[in-house]
């Protein structure tokens, strides 16, 4: 009984935090939205800091590392998941550098994560090199210079998409990480892009 109520406590306050973002959201307003009293959510957890933790736990044991993509297609995949998975988790986008500070686990969770996603596109771009589907690296470095873009456009793009929609400027997130890709692909990289833009699936 306990376990279930904890559980219900981690998806209410993950369904607030999505809606409202983690500042705006107070163990009252968890308390509230489950109709138990605030005492008995203490029970549980003592702090606000323990139930973002609590949810984010939650949120990666869900996680499975995936394979590096050996096709434009199955990189493309990979980037259309990553946007599903930030639409899922809003808030912790919104507050991820805030989250870092606030709990040595969840930074180490974001640790993990973000070291396997640069081993998966490095490693990606290295096989679609090989294929000759992806340009040489023009200098030293510039692989892992495009990797760094895109994974700064995969973790800060839901907290900028707010920014974009105040000031009306429009904006797709495939659009935007492939626009960082697409310089470097070679003709047939180019072509095989095309094919996947107009079938509506990059």
């Amino acid at each position: 009984m306990r376990k279930e109520i904890r559980r219900e406590i981690i998806l209410a306050a993950k369904k607030l935090f999505n809606e409202r973002g983690y500042n705006d959201v107070s163990t009252q307003s968890i308390a509230d939205a489950m109709g138990i009293s605030k005492g008995n959510l203490h029970y549980h957890f003592k702090r606000k800091e323990d139930i973002i933790e609590a949810v984010v736990e939650e949120m990666h044991s869900h996680y499975v590392k995936p394979a590096i993509p050996e096709t434009l297609e199955a990189l493309n995949t990979y980037f259309i998941r990553a946007g599903e998975v930030a639409k899922e988790n809003a808030f912790y986008f919104w507050h991820y550098t805030q989250l870092a500070q606030m709990s040595a686990r969840i930074r180490e969770i974001q640790d993990t994560v973000m070291g396997n996603n640069y081993e998966l596109l490095f490693g990606a771009f290295k096989r679609l090199n090989e294929q000759e589907i992806l340009e040489d690296e023009a200098y030293m470095g510039q692989y892992e210079q495009i990797v760094q873009a895109v994974m700064l456009t995969c973790t800060y793009w839901t907290p900028h998409s707010r920014l974009r929609e105040r000031l009306g400027i429009k904006g797709h997130f495939l659009d935007c990480v492939w626009g960082i890709i697409y310089p470097l692909l070679t003709y047939r990289g180019k072509a095989q892009c095309k094919v996947l833009r107009d079938d509506g699936r990059a």
